[in-house]
């Protein structure tokens, strides 16, 4: 299940697993504290070592690219999704 939250919200999910899926150059401009910075194809590898209901927060500038990658884990069997909106770093 995906479920959408504003981008303040992500201080209320401390255990997430928080991936910011914009280019590095804007992730090192400024970026949520504690999140890594991986592209489409990193993600898919990189949450295999979490379990399938572990809180994943995704976020990018616009919203489209993380809601595609939200998509992407959800049909594989990824079950606690958020996408996060708003970002104001």
């Amino acid at each position: 299940m995906i479920r959408k939250i504003f981008f303040d919200d992500i201080k209320k999910y401390p255990k997430a697993l928080i991936i910011d899926l914009r280019d590095r150059s804007d992730y090192l401009k400024g970026h949520v504290e504690g999140s890594i910075n991986l592209t489409t194809m990193q993600v898919l590898d990189y949450v295999k070592k979490y379990p399938k209901d572990k809180e994943i927060i995704l976020y990018c500038s616009s919203g489209r690219r993380s809601m595609e990658v939200s998509l992407l884990l959800d049909n594989i069997g990824y079950s606690n999704l958020l996408n996060a909106s708003k970002l104001n770093l």
